[in-house]
């Protein structure tokens, strides 16, 4: 089998591929490893022109959407979470919604030849690694949503600037579930910084709820 169609057939066949692993294997640093090599390879195929952008998207889609949920749903039962609401599926489905248009806007870069430039390949290769490191967050989300009284104090990252919702958030004390219901999670899309390089924690503490929470942007 020559290059064209081993890339040909990973991309058909990569969605069953990655849900037989995850279903097999309960490490979510192992599923990032293989969705990272297959989500790589769909990205090889896509600027060597091997299958249009809308196949990349699709195909990749179906891809995140499906690893996304595992590492949620995975996220829910570690934290101890029975049974999923449907305020959680609202929580899930808000975030998932934003990758959705990120993807969208990769593969109008790609189709706009953004990456045909020398050095293309490595600089699409680093964008695609940004899609498996939000596994992490959506383990996270799954987490958050099951600490109802799990109070966590909000704590400034050591970078040098912060975005307006992180500032605000600073010093204030919720349970887990509500920030993360309000979509005030460090690493969020939802925050004003887009959750890059965002080093705030949510820190756990006792006590008492104290300030007022509002959605990012103050909604």
């Amino acid at each position: 089998m020559n290059e064209f169609e081993t890339l040909l057939e990973s991309a058909s066949g990569v969605l069953w591929d990655l849900q037989e692993k995850a279903r097999g294997d309960s490490t979510l640093s192992r599923i990032s490893r293989n969705f990272r090599g297959d989500f790589r390879q769909l990205i090889r195929g896509v600027l060597k022109g091997y299958f249009s952008p809308e196949v990349f998207i699709g195909d990749s889609w179906r891809l995140i959407e499906r690893l996304f949920w595992v590492a949620f749903e995975r996220g829910t039962r570690d934290g101890g979470l029975v049974g999923i609401s449907s305020s959680d599926w609202s929580a899930f489905n808000r975030d998932l919604s934003v990758e959705f248009k990120s993807l969208l806007k990769f593969g109008s870069d790609i189709l706009r030849g953004l990456y045909n430039s020398q050095g293309g390949l490595t600089r699409a290769l680093d964008r695609g690694d940004l899609y498996v490191s939000r596994l992490n967050y959506f383990y996270r989300l799954g987490v958050a949503l099951a600490g109802a009284t799990d109070m966590r104090e909000w704590v400034l990252g050591r970078t040098q600037e912060h975005c307006d919702d992180c500032r605000r958030y600073h010093g204030q004390v919720h349970p887990y579930r509500t920030w993360a219901l309000m979509g005030a999670i460090p690493g969020s899309h939802q925050l004003g910084c887009k959750g890059v390089n965002c080093g705030c924690i949510l820190r756990e503490v006792s006590g008492n709820e104290r300030g007022l929470l509002t959605g990012p942007g103050g909604s």
